[in-house]
């Protein structure tokens, strides 16, 4: 069977676009991250009713995806308090290591959820203890190389910002 130069070409064209592919993963790749993460107890029924509404209002979600729930404290203008509930799918779920902007203070359980709490405000009533358990995140390093990488794939997980008075 011989192969036509059009069909040589579109093979040649095609393998050396999937190099490309594969060296560019290298260069911005995700490495993987482990942190060791202390366990939080919040004694706050404001946040435990806030968290208890968001996993009832998305409990198919949270058993059909392998997520976990990210909260953050934030002051607004004003110094309104607000706090932003996100789950995240653990797969989809990438730290930049270079620059880590939302620190993860520690995590908490609330009904099989795993909760990080991340931010630079801490909650009142928060105790951190000393037990500890290790978290392994992907984690996107930036290459020092001006490279501009591929568009990312559209995901919007579902986020909730709910005012919070203490």
């Amino acid at each position: 069977m011989k192969i036509g130069p059009i069909a040589l070409l579109l093979i040649l064209l095609f393998t050396s676009g999937c190099a490309h592919i594969a060296k560019s993963k290298n260069v911005i790749g995700d490495n993987i991250l482990s942190m060791e993460l202390s366990r939080i107890i919040i004694n706050n029924e404001k946040v435990d009713s806030l968290i208890a509404i968001v996993i009832s209002n998305n409990q198919n979600y949270l058993n059909a995806k392998n997520c976990f729930l990210l909260i953050e404290k934030i002051k607004g203008d004003n110094d309104t308090n607000y706090v932003n509930i996100m789950i995240y799918e653990r797969a989809k779920f990438v730290l930049n290591c270079s620059s880590n902007e939302y620190p993860i203070l520690g995590y908490f359980e609330v009904n099989n959820q795993t909760v990080l709490i991340v931010g630079n405000l801490q909650f009142d009533k928060m105790l951190i203890l000393d037990e500890k358990k290790i978290f392994t995140f992907k984690c996107n390093i930036t290459s020092k190389k001006k490279v501009v990488p591929p568009p990312p794939s559209m995901y919007n997980p579902p986020f909730y910002t709910f005012p919070y008075e203490e």
